[in-house]
Protein backbone atom coordinates (compact mmCIF):
# COMPACT_ATOMS: atom_id res chain seq x y z
CA UNK A 1 0.00 0.00 0.00
CA UNK A 2 1.14 3.57 -1.06
CA UNK A 3 1.96 5.78 1.55
CA UNK A 4 -0.75 8.53 1.60
CA UNK A 5 0.04 12.54 2.09
CA UNK A 6 -2.30 15.33 1.81
CA UNK A 7 -1.02 18.92 1.03
CA UNK A 8 -3.19 21.29 2.26
CA UNK A 9 -2.67 24.32 0.00
CA UNK A 10 -0.95 22.39 -2.69
CA UNK A 11 -1.87 24.67 -5.96
CA UNK A 12 0.29 27.40 -4.09
CA UNK A 13 3.82 27.90 -4.69
CA UNK A 14 5.18 25.96 -1.98
CA UNK A 15 2.32 23.37 -2.04
CA UNK A 16 3.28 22.45 -5.61
CA UNK A 17 6.78 21.98 -5.05
CA UNK A 18 5.81 19.54 -2.66
CA UNK A 19 3.53 17.67 -5.07
CA UNK A 20 6.71 17.01 -7.02
CA UNK A 21 8.60 15.78 -4.16
CA UNK A 22 5.95 13.50 -3.16
CA UNK A 23 5.06 12.17 -7.11
CA UNK A 24 8.66 11.23 -7.49
CA UNK A 25 8.60 9.41 -4.34
CA UNK A 26 5.68 7.54 -5.42
CA UNK A 27 3.24 8.58 -2.80
CA UNK A 28 -0.39 8.74 -3.18
CA UNK A 29 -1.20 12.62 -3.48
CA UNK A 30 -4.21 14.71 -2.50
CA UNK A 31 -4.55 18.08 -2.38
CA UNK A 32 -6.75 20.10 -0.14
CA UNK A 33 -7.08 23.57 -1.74
CA UNK A 34 -9.79 26.53 -2.22
CA UNK A 35 -8.47 26.86 -5.85
CA UNK A 36 -9.25 23.42 -8.20
CA UNK A 37 -6.07 21.87 -9.11
CA UNK A 38 -5.07 21.83 -12.79
CA UNK A 39 -3.96 18.54 -12.15
CA UNK A 40 -6.62 15.68 -12.87
CA UNK A 41 -4.30 13.01 -11.99
CA UNK A 42 -4.23 13.98 -8.47
CA UNK A 43 -6.95 13.80 -5.82
CA UNK A 44 -8.32 17.03 -4.97
CA UNK A 45 -10.25 18.21 -2.23
CA UNK A 46 -11.93 21.62 -2.14
CA UNK A 47 -11.83 23.30 0.92
CA UNK A 48 -10.69 25.97 3.10
CA UNK A 49 -8.24 25.66 6.11
CA UNK A 50 -10.47 27.67 8.36
CA UNK A 51 -13.15 24.72 8.51
CA UNK A 52 -11.36 23.09 11.01
CA UNK A 53 -14.19 19.97 11.19
CA UNK A 54 -13.73 19.20 7.32
CA UNK A 55 -9.81 19.29 8.04
CA UNK A 56 -9.95 16.81 11.27
CA UNK A 57 -11.97 14.59 9.21
CA UNK A 58 -9.42 14.22 6.56
CA UNK A 59 -6.33 13.87 9.06
CA UNK A 60 -7.35 10.65 10.13
CA UNK A 61 -7.49 9.25 5.64
CA UNK A 62 -3.10 10.14 5.36
CA UNK A 63 -0.52 8.59 6.79
CA UNK A 64 1.02 12.75 6.47
CA UNK A 65 -0.10 16.00 6.31
CA UNK A 66 1.52 19.12 4.95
Amino acid sequence: MKNKVLIIGGNGFIGKNLVEAFKKRNYKITILDNKQSKNNKIEFIKGDILNLNKLKKQFKNFNYVF
